[in-house]
């Protein structure tokens, strides 16, 4: 049997997901339902995949690697794991090793 990955790139859901239902790219203006958003992509993936899901992994950056609060909301899904890059005091990501903290 097949199987498949999700690869989430938050940064870009945030930003392209923002404009396209608010208006705006502001994270910091914007909730998201963790939850909602894993049980949509499981539904898209598993109509287009035969396969069996093995994990989502979930890519985002936090200061200092800290998640926030809606960051750790993400990491307890069944089957998500986190994965957090560094944000400079300038709020730009930097790779540098991600932290898997799932």
């Amino acid at each position: 049997m097949n199987s498949f990955l999700i690869l989430v790139d938050a940064g870009y859901v945030y930003a392209e997901g923002g404009l396209l239902v608010h208006g705006t790219k502001a994270r910091h203006e914007l909730t998201l339902n963790p939850s909602k958003l894993r049980e949509r992509l499981l539904r898209f993936a598993g109509e287009r995949s035969e396969g069996r899901l093995l994990r989502i992994y979930w890519y985002d950056a936090a200061h200092e690697r800290r998640p926030t609060d809606e960051q750790n909301l993400v990491a307890d899904l069944q089957g998500v794991r986190l994965r957090l890059g560094r944000l400079t005091n300038k709020g730009v990501q930097k790779g540098g090793g991600l932290a898997d903290l799932s």
